[in-house]
This record gives structure tokens, C-alpha cells and sequence, in this order.
């Protein structure tokens, strides 16, 4: 696949390909993503970190989302939202890079492949965590064609995941920015990394 026929915005592209390539170099470590002195994540991690940065946006004070739920920095909900605070970018990004680290290794519970798959099918799964968390991709056929080996279909699945309740009338509705954003990790999952696609010049160390 050339990169004129990616359905991934040309900024995010090259935004994903940087990290990877960076990553994959000698002494790359998580000063560039973070002043907490905390362990280097993995590539995967900091690839969904790019994912969400790209269609979450950020907030420093705790808002209520398209569907209620109170968020802030680019996505951060539950406990560690507090009302009322400002956070400040240090804090978002430790909030965040915590998050993912969670999200990993509960990924690494519940896809029974998972050390199989490559960074981009990884970071695209830690993406579909991040957002929806994992209860939902717990009982999800996305999850079940995986662990069955069907990882075309998992990734295929990913495009369903568009919907949400709109938080002033009840309704189920499809959000534009998640159907982009299904899109985009549908595509790392079925097709980045492979042999002749763009992407497989980078390589994991």
C-alpha cells in the first residue's frame, strides 16, 4: 500500500512512523514523552500514546464528554478525574502514560496471541483498550475472532465500534470522530508492518 491510498492522516503518518523508527533506534527512552522519571514503555505504547493524542485532543480542566462521562487530558476518565483541578501537560502525560501501561498488560490478559502480533496490530488493540476499556473488548467478537486466530477479521471488527449515547437526548448515535478513528486503527491492524507495505521498513529492536 502506498502511503497516497492510506486512510491515515498524512500529519498522523508521519507522526506514527517517527515514534516507531525512534523507538526501534539505540537510547530512545521516555523523556520525550514525559518529565516523570518512569521505566521506557515499549513501542506499541507509545504509538496508541500518538493515536490518542491525535483524536482525543486535550483538556486540563475535567469536562463532561459527548456522552456524560467526566474526562480530562486526551481521554482520561474514572478515579483520577478530579473536579474542579487543572492539570497541567506534565501531569496529563504521566496520567496518560499510566493508563496505557495498564491497558497493556491487561492486553497481553486477554488477546491469547498477542506476542505474535506486530507493534502496529498491537498499538491498535491498546487504541480499541484505551477508549473503550476493557469489560466491552472482553466480550467483543473483535476479541474472540483474535483469539481464534483470525486476526483480519479482529481488525475488520474494529469499524463497528462507532457509536455512542448522546448524552442530551439518549440516543444511540454514530460519532464522526470515531468512525475516523476506527478507520485509522483498522488499517494499522490489517496492514501495517506487512512485507511491501510502507510501514515494514521499520523494525522492532
Amino acid at each position: 500500500m502506498s502511503t497516497s491510498t492510506s486512510s491515515v492522516p498524512s500529519f498522523l503518518r508521519t507522526r506514527l512512523l517517527a515514534v516507531a523508527l525512534a523507538a526501534s533506534g539505540a537510547g530512545f527512552g521516555v523523556a520525550s514523552i514525559t518529565t516523570a522519571p518512569v521505566a521506557a514503555p515499549n513501542p506499541e505504547v507509545l504509538l496508541a500514546m500518538e493515536l490518542g493524542a491525535h483524536y482525543e485532543g486535550i483538556r486540563f480542566t475535567p469536562y463532561q464528554d459527548a456522552g456524560g462521562i467526566w474526562t480530562v487530558c486526551r481521554g482520561i476518565t474514572g478515579a483520577a478525574v478530579k473536579r474542579g483541578k487543572t492539570y497541567t501537560e506534565a501531569e496529563c502525560k504521566q496520567l496518560e502514560l499510566t493508563h496505557y501501561q495498564r491497558v497493556e498488560r491487561e492486553a497481553k490478559q486477554l488477546y491469547t496471541h498477542w506476542s505474535e502480533y506486530n507493534i502496529w496490530v498491537r498499538a491498535s488493540m491498546l487504541d480499541m483498550l484505551y477508549n473503550l476499556g476493557s469489560p466491552q473488548v472482553r466480550t467483543s467478537t473483535h476479541r474472540k475472532l483474535a483469539n481464534a486466530g483470525d486476526l483480519p477479521g479482529a481488525c475488520q471488527q474494529m469499524t463497528r465500534w462507532v457509536w455512542g449515547r448522546d448524552a442530551r437526548t439518549g440516543q444511540k448515535v454514530q460519532w464522526n470522530g470515531l468512525v475516523k478513528r476506527r478507520t485509522t486503527t483498522s488499517e494499522l491492524c490489517l496492514d501495517w508492518g506487512r512485507d511491501g507495505h510502507f510501514s515494514s521498513v521499520v523494525t522492532e529492536s
